[in-house]
C-alpha cells in the first residue's frame, strides 16, 4: 500500500468515508448522516445544473414559471443538506473551524487540571506552615472567599484528599 496525499495514513483509504471511519465509533452515526447528505447535495446539484440548461423562457410562461419554481424548492433543499454536511463536517472536527474549537475544548480541560493541581499544592503548602486544624480550616474559609469575592466563576477545591500532618494543639 503507497500511501499518497489523499490516503489515509491508519487505513489507506483514499476517499473521505474511508478516512472518516478510522475515528471513534461513536462518530458512525454522524458519518452515515454526512455520508447521505453529502451523496444527496451531490444528486441535487446534477440535477440543478440539467435544470438550468432546460428552463428557458417560452410562449408558455405558466409551464416556464413552474420550471422555476420545481427549481427553487430543490436549490432550498440542497442549500439546506450543504449547511447540515457544514455543521457535521465542523461536528467532527473536519474543518479548521471545527478542529479549532476542538482544541480550544482541549486546552480548557488541560487548563482547569492546572488550577486544580495549583489549590492542591497550596492546601499542603498551607498545611505545613498551619499546625493548628482550626487555623488551616480558616485559611482554607479565606480563600474560598476571596475566590468568590473575584466573581469569576471559579470555587476554591476542597482540602485535598490526601493526609495532610496537621497536629492537633494543646489548650
Amino acid at each position: 500500500m503507497t500511501i499518497g496525499p489523499d490516503t489515509c495514513p491508519q487505513c489507506g483509504s483514499g476517499d473521505l468515508v474511508g478516512e472518516l471511519r478510522c475515528g471513534s465509533p461513536q462518530d458512525e452515526p454522524a458519518i452515515e448522516v454526512l455520508s447521505l447528505l453529502l451523496s444527496q447535495l451531490e444528486r441535487a446539484a446534477a440535477v440543478l445544473s440539467q435544470a438550468d440548461e432546460a428552463i428557458k423562457p417560452g410562449a408558455d410562461p405558466d409551464a416556464y414559471l413552474a420550471q422555476l419554481e420545481r427549481r427553487a424548492g430543490l436549490s432550498k433543499d440542497a442549500r439546506s443538506w450543504a449547511n447540515s454536511a457544514r455543521n457535521l463536517l465542523n461536528d467532527l472536527a473536519l474543518t479548521p473551524a471545527g478542529r479549532q474549537a476542538l482544541e480550544e475544548r482541549v486546552l480548557t480541560v488541560v487548563h482547569v487540571t492546572e488550577v486544580q493541581a495549583a489549590f492542591v499544592a497550596l492546601y499542603r503548602i498551607a498545611a505545613a506552615y498551619i499546625d493548628d486544624r482550626d487555623r488551616f480550616a480558616a485559611f482554607a474559609d479565606e480563600l474560598e472567599a476571596a475566590i468568590a469575592a473575584q466573581d469569576v466563576g471559579l470555587r476554591a477545591l476542597p482540602p485535598p484528599e490526601v493526609d495532610v500532618d496537621v497536629p492537633e494543639t494543646k489548650p
